[in-house]
Parts: C-alpha cells; structure tokens; sequence
C-alpha cells in the first residue's frame, strides 16, 4: 500500500489536486509542467 502525506494549506491546493487526478485536465496539467519546468530551468 502507498501513502502520500499531503498538506492541505490553501485553496491553490484544490487546483493541484484537480490537476494530478481529472484526466480531463491532461492537457492543462502538461503546460503546468512544461511552465515550471522552464522557470527552474531558467533559476539554475
């Protein structure tokens, strides 16, 4: 069995959860990662 301790601060959070979990978001849920993965990038 796997477990993820998850902390719920904000609504922000609610986004995030929709995110990883409506698979009609797919879509939605690439950009997010393409987004944040250029602004790590884009840090280092």
């Amino acid at each position: 069995r796997h477990r993820i301790i998850y902390k719920y601060d904000s609504i922000k959070d609610d986004l995030v959860i929709r995110l990883v979990f409506n698979s009609a978001l797919s879509d939605d849920r690439k950009d997010w990662i393409k987004w944040h993965t250029e602004d790590v990038n884009q840090k280092t």
